[in-house]
């Protein structure tokens, strides 16, 4: 058994289950023996196998990082009136205020109405 690491210092050797260059040969050599990968064997597996559906869901589970990555969550900070001119800014407004005006009388073109508006 090994010893947990010390604060502030780096394990030492590969970490178990990491990919060495023989594993990938295995992986390889036996997506040539079967004309498919391990994850797109769980895959046509999960579809079209005589599977129970938690065993399909596991299947598919299992598959699934291998086709679609997690999304991760961001925080997006988007200012999108902050590089507007004063110009920009009142053409925008009068634009979504002839939309609006549109809309509720259900009458004419908006882009009509801010066209005249600019000129």
């Amino acid at each position: 058994m090994s010893k947990p690491p010390v604060l502030g210092k780096r394990p030492r050797g590969r970490p178990r289950g990491s990919k060495n260059k023989f594993s990938i040969a295995r992986a390889r050599k036996a997506a040539a023996e079967h004309g498919q990968l391990p994850h797109e064997y769980l895959f046509e597996l999960a579809l079209t196998g005589d599977l129970s559906p938690g065993q399909r869901i596991a299947a598919l589970k299992a598959a699934a990082p291998y086709y679609a990555p997690r999304l991760s969550s961001i925080e997006a900070k988007v200012d999108p009136f902050g590089a507007l001119t004063d110009k920009e800014l009142s053409v925008r407004i009068a634009r979504l205020t002839a939309e609006l005006q549109g809309s509720a009388e259900g009458t004419g073109s908006p882009d009509e109405k801010v066209d005249e508006k600019e000129d």
